[in-house]
């Protein structure tokens, strides 16, 4: 069964508990039947794991780094393993996957991967077993849909601003910096692996973000063989 890879650009200690337990989540969505122990979700580390650090696979000035990060994905795709490949959208929810932001430089980095599989296929091909998770505006906004582990958390500040903020649908994809907002500040950094641990998938459904990563995942047909091989 193909292992899940997850390149994460968070660099915080609870970073990786947090992202594989969303990424977790996330495919509870695609097949709720799947069991969690059987699907592997490992993380990328060393250079390539430098490489996603604040976007410096972006850089000119990081083109080691982000050689490097290219010939690590094009050999675990060759391999057979699904890459997670994790950056916030750094921008409110703007209605289709993925981010203006940040959308050039991915099709470039993904364009690079493809010459390096040697496929033949034109730049502008999807690339099988490559998976992007991108919530917006940043992990925070699907973390704090975690209303009863904030209550628990943060009682008073926190509660009451999300309670003001989050949005039928939209959840709170339309915050800029939600984790900088003034009113919640009650919850920081600390808090993000407890909230991420026991987030139910009908809370972070609300975000329209989370629900286009299902939706773009669901036509990742390497992805759905894995999760049918997990299955109970």
């Amino acid at each position: 069964m193909s292992a899940l890879v997850l390149y994460p650009e968070d660099s915080g200690k609870d970073a990786e508990d947090v992202l594989r337990a969303l990424v977790k989540l996330l495919t509870r969505a695609l097949a709720p039947d799947h069991r969690h122990d059987k699907l592997k979700v490992n993380v990328a580390n060393s250079e390539p794991r430098a490489a996603m650090r604040a976007h410096r696979w972006a850089s000119p000035k990081e083109e080691g780094l982000r050689r490097a990060l290219v010939r690590d994905l094009a050999t675990r795709l060759r391999s057979g393993e699904l890459i997670v490949f994790h950056h916030d959208g750094d921008e409110p929810w703007q209605g289709k996957p993925g981010s203006a932001k940040h959308d050039k430089a991915v099709e470039a980095l993904l364009r690079d991967v493809r010459r390096a599989l040697n496929t033949g296929e034109p730049d502008t091909a999807p690339v099988p077993g490559f998976l992007r998770l991108v919530p917006h505006y940043s992990v925070e906004a699907w973390l704090y849909l975690n209303h009863a582990e904030v209550q628990r958390l943060a009682p008073e500040r926190a509660a009451r601003w999300l309670a003001a903020e989050r949005r039928p649908g939209q959840g709170l994809d339309h915050l800029h910096k939600p984790k900088d907002d003034d009113a919640a500040k009650g919850l920081s950094d600390r808090h993000n692996r407890d909230l991420a641990r026991n987030l139910r998938l009908e809370d972070l459904q609300e975000s329209p973000s989370a629900r286009a990563v299902v939706e773009a995942w669901r036509g990742c047909a390497p992805l759905m063989s894995a999760l049918g091989a997990a299955r109970a």
